[in-house]
């Protein structure tokens, strides 16, 4: 991931994912790279080309996904409450979010040992199958 890709990424952190990452410093950089990688398998199964809404449901469900089993549980329930709580985000962007990532997350307990992968599969299964939220399409 290059210096300017994580630029942008301190730029639109909220308030509440800042406090978080502060008190939280040694899972800054395992957080950083989970979404990287979310974001280059949503991008290479073709969701984010495909309609901004189903990349959107795919990558918070893998993302929350390997931070589960990378972090813990309990950590990636507390990174995915404060990422909801942005200022910027669309009237019901933040429940269909965090909805999404609970999926993630529960699939990440479920599959402890699970390779990315693995994970992936899952988060695209639950997307097929309507247990992901996809927000309306604008335009």
């Amino acid at each position: 991931m290059s210096d300017m890709a994580s630029a942008q990424r301190r730029e639109r952190l909220s308030p509440s994912e800042k406090r978080f990452l502060i008190s939280h410093p040694h899972l800054v950089l395992r957080i950083s790279q989970n979404a990287y990688l979310a974001e280059q398998e949503a991008d290479r199964r073709g969701y984010r080309q495909a309609q901004r809404g189903v990349g959107d449901a795919f990558h918070s469900c893998y993302w929350s996904a390997l931070l589960a089993r990378d972090i813990g549980v309990e950590q990636a329930q507390a990174f995915f409450k404060a990422h909801g709580e942005r200022e910027d985000a669309e009237p019901g962007a933040a429940s269909i979010e965090l909805r999404n990532s609970s999926v993630g997350i529960s699939i990440g307990r479920s599959h402890p040992g699970a390779s990315n992968k693995a994970l992936a599969n899952r988060c695209a299964w639950a997307l097929e199958v309507g247990r992901l939220r996809v927000a309306p399409h604008r335009n």
